[in-house]
């Protein structure tokens, strides 16, 4: 409707989002232990709910300890 066709072109071509790239795997490093994710183990759960209860009855030190205690366990990687 507006502009010659090489300009509705080059608007076209504006618009249209660029191509995503396929993911790429990757191997792990020779001689390297795969590190996993850590687990939301039992200890983790533990941790947060202890945390959660400090928290219910206004015991902010423990809750402090509590969640440093999950931070260092979260934090911590698995080696297989």
């Amino acid at each position: 409707m507006f502009g010659t066709p090489q300009t509705q072109s080059a608007a076209k071509k504006a618009l249209t989002p660029p191509a995503v790239p396929a993911p790429v795997e990757t191997a792990p490093l020779a001689n390297q232990p795969a590190i996993a994710e850590p687990p939301v183990s039992g200890n983790a759960k533990r941790q947060f709910d202890d945390a959660q209860q400090a928290m219910q009855h206004g015991d902010w030190k423990k809750f402090g300890k509590s969640m440093d205690a999950l931070k260092r366990l979260l934090a911590s990687p698995v080696v297989r």
